[in-house]
């Protein structure tokens, strides 16, 4: 199977970015989904662009702590990722505050 490397090979331009989907209330906490997307140019000979967004983790938070859950298995450092991602941490301050 390909990699990713491989399969966009020649592409002008990739960029893949993590991002926080909205909010999902579920009783007196909060999950935010976290998404990788993907985008790729491939340049003037083509006119498209390929775009992916997959799901990878899950942040349940509460009014006591915030958790973090890899779709995949894989362990993920809570405070990088909070950290890593733009204006993560202002939702999950804000959630707080709502309580």
């Amino acid at each position: 199977m390909m990699n990713k490397e491989e399969i966009f090979e020649g592409f002008i331009k990739t960029t893949e970015e993590k991002r926080a989907g909205d909010p999902i209330t579920a009783g007196s906490a909060v999950i935010f989904p976290l998404l990788k997307i993907f985008i790729a140019f491939p340049g003037k000979e083509l006119n498209c662009v390929y775009f992916s967004v997959t799901p990878y983790a899950i942040i349940a938070v509460d009014s006591k702590k915030e958790k973090i859950f890899s779709l995949s298995g894989e362990e993920i450092d809570l405070d990088y990722t909070i950290k890593e991602i733009p204006g993560l941490r202002e939702k999950i301050r804000k959630f707080k505050a709502s309580l």
